[in-house]
């Protein structure tokens, strides 16, 4: 039989735990997005967003503890929910950026769109290490660059400073 994995980081994955590289196929997954590939005028100077599940895997809390350290002027939406919103919104509120985060909580696949019109590039701080990550190509269907961390299946789509920034983890 043969394994399909998902990205490079995947297949050393498989490869570290004994499987075949010549059993491996790697076919990335592809989101729904790219079907709807197009180009947007830029969005507003300094609007980051995250989108995704608020879990301590995701690192949105790494995202407020370093948003804080920014200087000018720059806003957050974060896109999402999950059992480390609170512990995030409470976070942004310590750092004394609460005023700067926009929590708007899950919101249903098809009002995506309005949120990534708005941001200047999305935000994928994964301290985890992606499969694939998704996020990122759906936030580049629609004109947006990434900045992402640097690890897992992550840099199988992100290209350094080509279709945003992969910075160390």
């Amino acid at each position: 039989g043969l394994f399909v994995a998902g990205s490079r980081y995947t297949a050393s994955e498989l490869q570290r735990n004994g499987f075949a590289p010549d059993r491996i196929e790697i076919i990335a997954p592809v989101p729904a997005a790219i079907d709807c590939a197009r180009f947007q005028s830029p969005g507003e100077y300094g609007r980051m967003l995250f989108v995704g599940q608020v879990v301590r895997g995701k690192g949105l809390d790494l995202l407020l503890a370093a948003a804080a350290r920014l200087k000018g002027d720059w806003r957050l939406d974060v896109v999402g929910d999950g059992r480390q919103l609170g512990e995030c919104r409470q976070l942004a509120a310590d750092l004394g950026i609460a005023h700067r985060v926009n929590f708007a909580g899950w919101v249903p696949n098809a009002e995506l769109d309005h949120w990534y019109r708005r941001a200047s590039f999305t935000v994928v701080p994964s301290r985890w290490p992606e499969p694939f990550g998704m996020i990122g190509l759906e936030s580049m269907a629609r004109g947006r660059p990434v900045v992402a961390f640097d690890s897992g299946g992550i840099c199988d789509w992100l290209a350094h400073e080509v279709s945003g920034l992969a910075v160390p983890s």
